[in-house]
């Protein structure tokens, strides 16, 4: 059974489940739809509720895709599922990823293709999202009913009209870190 307090929420950062935050970290979509591993971040989107519990609304932009970031609270380890319905698709036709472990995964780059790469995860492109798929759970617990949340990929108007805020600023090349990262 799953542990209470364990329902997705939209928090200025990401969404939470219980002791599981994510972040959704914006990068310049590379016209080739794939990345080697987890560009640096231009800045966080925030996704909003979209009306129904477990579901949300994302902005990106066509230019604009994004990595997640995975962290827990301090001692807590979790399994994260993680699928992406394409753009044009019926609800069905998503399938679930590999099961991830948190820690020792900090960050998901996009959908992990058969050579190693990454299709990175955009709205817009050849391989466009329309939506992911989240499921969560502790790592000790039975993940048969882990909570799921929805998170619609929209435009920037779509997003505008339907969450009532305003979208975020364009995506600026010189937001990110640029300083010598420790080892």
């Amino acid at each position: 059974m799953i542990a209470a307090g364990m329902d997705w929420q939209a928090s200025p950062a990401g969404l939470r489940c219980g002791a599981l935050a994510l972040s959704f970290q914006r990068f310049a979509r590379p016209a080739s739809g794939e990345v080697g591993a987890a560009p640096s971040s231009l800045g966080a989107l925030a996704p909003m509720p979209a009306g129904t519990p477990g579901r949300f609304l994302l902005p990106v932009a066509d230019e604009e895709a994004f990595w997640i970031g995975l962290s827990a609270d301090e001692g807590r380890g979790f399994a994260v599922e993680l699928s992406a319905l394409p753009r044009g698709s019926s609800a069905g036709a998503a399938t679930p990823g590999p099961v991830e472990r948190v820690p020792p995964v900090r960050r998901i780059a996009g959908l992990r293709r058969p050579d190693g790469r990454y299709a990175v995860f955009a709205r817009a492109g050849a391989a466009g999202i329309a939506a992911l798929r989240i499921r969560a759970w502790p790592a000790a617990e039975d993940p048969r009913e882990a909570p799921a949340a929805e998170i619609a990929l929209v435009d920037h108007a779509g997003f505008a009209e339907r969450a009532r805020v305003s979208p975020p600023g364009r995506l600026d090349p010189d937001a990110g870190y640029r300083g010598y990262r420790l080892p």
